[in-house]
């Protein structure tokens, strides 16, 4: 017989399960609806991710691996976590001295709280590897650590724009300016030579570029990883002879990066350190016809 709830609620459109059970229940749902209903309980059916253990294996109450993902928004001491299969389950006693002894294996330190977002997250992040998910709570607790860095990246940013600040309208706005500003960039540091100077250059000349341009393929800076006033003085002898570094595209990378830099921040680099290369680069020689 036909219900108010039964004319509200069936037939459904979605159902969401796994794939393991695909036959064992879905099946079974459709031809029992289509026998005792006349219609089919739904039209689509979602095959999410299954999501197992950080080993790989189902999990399930027998083997006492089930995690609750509330356990992993508020956190849990590894003591709670043995008391819910004393008090949970009805595993053989052997069998739960063994899951205790598992437990203890995968979390010393119980499970540490992740939050809402970072669970998310992660299963967003593992859903687009396939449709297994071997779920690992320390993944989760680094994604935790990045939702936090995003946080307080914000709300830097939040103190620092002040209060007049307007949000462009569109999305192709601010990108339209990011492009229009790494196109003058280019422009400047691709730009040929002065022809009024007749510069002419030297075999000097290319081989300290692509002497620059091998190890700029290997570190960001001139001397490693910080910028320095090395890397200010190479700058400024390029722009001096006015240099094209079109054909070293680590140099013209390393060039537009060090443009970004305001003339404060250019001031407050550590000391150059004279290293040999800045010290006998030249450029080019400019002769006159």
């Amino acid at each position: 017989m036909w219900t108010k709830d039964m004319e509200l609620f069936y037939p459904n459109t979605l159902l969401e399960t796994g794939h393991d059970i695909l036959f064992f229940w879905v099946a079974r749902m459709v031809f029992f609806g289509q026998k005792l209903l006349g219609k089919l309980p739904f039209k689509q059916v979602y095959l999410h991710a299954m999501v197992r253990d950080a080993h790989g294996r189902k999990m399930s109450k027998s083997l006492g691996n089930v995690i609750d993902p509330m356990d992993v928004i508020n956190g849990i001491t590894l003591q709670d976590l043995n008391k819910q299969l004393d008090e949970n389950s009805n595993l053989d006693p052997r069998e739960i001295a063994k899951a205790k002894e598992g437990q203890k294996h995968d979390y010393p330190q119980g499970i540490p709280e992740c939050g809402t977002d970072a669970l998310r997250f992660a299963l967003c992040a593992y859903t687009a590897q396939g449709r297994d998910i071997n779920l690992d709570v320390l993944r989760v607790n680094g994604y935790r650590n990045f939702c936090n860095k995003l946080w307080n990246a914000t709300k830097f940013a939040m103190m620092n724009i002040g209060k007049d600040f307007k949000p462009h309208e569109s999305l192709n706005c601010l990108q339209s300016m990011v492009k229009t500003a790494r196109q003058k960039c280019k422009a400047q540091a691709i730009a040929p030579p002065s022809s009024s100077n007749n510069i002419k250059y030297s075999d000097h000349c290319s081989s300290r570029l692509s002497e620059l341009n091998e190890k700029f393929e290997n570190f960001s800076y001139i001397n490693g990883f910080m910028p320095t006033q090395d890397d200010i003085s190479i700058i400024q002898r390029l722009e001096e002879v006015g240099s094209s570094v079109s054909q070293y595209p680590h140099v013209l990378r390393w060039y537009c990066h060090m443009a970004s830099f305001s003339q404060a921040e250019r001031d407050s680099f550590t000391k150059a350190s004279g290293t040999p290369l800045v010290s006998t680069i030249e450029c080019g020689e400019v002769r006159h016809a």
